[in-house]
């Protein structure tokens, strides 16, 4: 797996316990530690709701081509499936591994 280190909790090992337990894949537990609700930028900002869906579609595709671009000159060996989801309430960026 390839995980995004500032997101990997801090109880790893009860994480992927639970995570097995669940039946995740390797690939379910990228994409839930390789995520981010662009949302969440903005958390302290009190205009959050002001803040146009078409702003955080907008920043949630900046974020996934620089996440793609980094990936790719980090890993060139390696494949990624990079994207966006819930563009309609609250864009997530993406990042899993789909192959070597």
């Amino acid at each position: 797996m390839v995980l995004h280190a500032d997101q990997i909790p801090n109880d790893w090992e009860t994480f992927v316990q639970q995570a097995q337990e669940a039946r995740w894949s390797p690939r379910d537990i990228e994409y839930v530690v390789n995520h981010l609700h662009v949302t969440d930028l903005f958390l302290n900002d009190p205009d959050l709701a002001t803040i146009p869906l078409e702003v955080c579609n907008f920043l949630a595709d900046m974020i996934a081509d620089s996440w793609r671009k980094r990936l790719h000159g980090i890993f060139p060996q390696r494949y990624f499936d990079v994207g966006v989801t819930n563009r309609d309430t609250s864009p997530e960026v993406y990042a899993i591994q789909t192959g070597i």
